[in-house]
């Protein structure tokens, strides 16, 4: 009787894990590779570096155990992107900037039609992104990558949840 209640416990707890999830966290159960997309729409005089910001968001991804696709695995259209957005103007003796994080999967509405039907579905993101300024005196990318970081730090503690480590 007792191996009866061991398997139906081992059976149980993950759905009553997943039921404690938010609406967030749950959209991140079995998430498959994430590639990862930074555009700054700024002018051509914005200091945002997209490569060097791609290359810390991937290193902070990849090192909380998530898979991540390198430029030569996005071939073919990713499944998901973990995307940032940067908007920055220079104003007032300082850099003002705004961010956005969040993560689109591809989802097939026409299963008929191989792709004809497919768009992105936002499945995560933050309800406050970042807003702020960088003085001169200050390095603007190490400033603002500091900053998304902490965006993506929130992203992995959801994923986290959601895909515990075994």
């Amino acid at each position: 009787m007792w191996c009866v209640r061991a398997i139906l416990a081992m059976l149980v707890s993950p759905l009553l894990a997943a039921a404690q999830l938010t609406e967030n966290q749950r959209s991140l159960l079995s998430l498959p590779p994430i590639a990862v997309l930074v555009i700054s729409a700024s002018d051509s005089t914005s200091p945002v570096r997209e490569s060097g910001l791609r290359s810390a968001i991937e290193l902070r991804l990849r090192q909380n155990g998530l898979r991540v696709l390198s430029s030569a695995d996005t071939v073919t259209r990713p499944r998901v992107y973990f995307n940032v957005d940067v908007d920055t103007m220079w104003g007032r003796e300082r850099w003002i900037y705004r961010f956005d994080v969040y993560v689109d999967q591809l989802a097939i509405l026409v299963p008929s039609k191989p792709r004809g039907g497919a768009v992105y579905g936002r499945v995560w993101s933050q309800p406050v992104n970042g807003l702020g300024t960088v003085g001169h005196n200050v390095d603007f990318n190490e400033e603002l990558q500091k900053r998304i970081l902490a965006s993506v730090d929130s992203f992995v503690n959801d994923y986290l949840a959601a895909n515990p480590k075994r």
